[in-house]
């Protein structure tokens, strides 16, 4: 899906909670929403919603009004996000996984894919395509590109006060390619905006540790 400012039109962080970036009032205050659906979006997955139709491979439609934190907490949406990039179908690409991870993602205007923690910015990206290709030719992120299986790793770790503006959440997470590799570490980053239509979670970035051989 396309997007406007705000949350993406379509839905880790490093090693640990600490490196997770935390935002001031005035950071908040400049960050853009993510994107928001636009008229012909929203059309489009009420008319789905309201079918029960979706394309091979395509995870369940939601509107703006289903992904607001009240409807969708942390942990629904890491879910969502993680089940969209599992195979479906005949469809072996990622496509889906990263149309619906860019759909929750903060957009970052200046385009910088990488941030100063090295984690990577999905909402830098500038459409679903781009950023597959990305996680394909990035050693680092190769297995969310070909993921077969996830799992989280207890429930998210949470900073800030809870339901206010600026909370942030990072989800520890498990994956792996093929159901007989490794199980590799990943994060999942998330930080809580207001939006026209009530307070949303919203990714802000993920991390992947470098492949190093370990099970989990």
């Amino acid at each position: 899906m396309r997007c406007i400012h705000g949350f993406h039109a379509e839905p880790l962080c490093s090693m640990d909670l600490h490196t997770v970036p935390l935002y001031s009032r005035a950071d908040l205050r400049r960050a853009p929403l993510a994107h928001m659906l636009d008229d012909s979006e929203l059309t489009r997955s009420f008319v789905a919603r309201v079918s029960g139709m979706r394309g091979p491979g395509e995870s369940r439609a939601l509107g703006p009004d289903d992904v607001t934190a009240d409807k969708m907490n942390v942990q629904d949406i890491v879910k969502y996000i993680m089940d969209a990039f599992k195979p479906a179908g005949e469809d072996s690409g990622k496509h889906e996984g990263c149309r619906v991870l860019m759909s929750f993602a903060q957009l970052i205007e200046s385009g910088r894919q990488i941030d100063f923690l090295g984690q990577l910015q999905p909402g830098a990206f500038s459409n679903p395509s781009s950023l597959e290709t990305y996680l394909r030719e990035e050693q680092r992120y190769r297995a969310l590109a070909y993921l077969s299986e996830w799992k989280a790793v207890g429930a998210p770790e949470e900073r800030g006060r809870a339901g206010v503006a600026g909370q942030t959440a990072a989800q520890k997470l498990l994956i792996r390619r093929g159901q007989s590799g490794n199980w590799e570490q990943m994060y999942c980053n998330l930080q809580l905006f207001d939006s026209p239509l009530g307070r949303r979670w919203s990714v802000t970035s993920i991390y992947k540790h470098d492949f190093d051989g370990s099970t989990g």
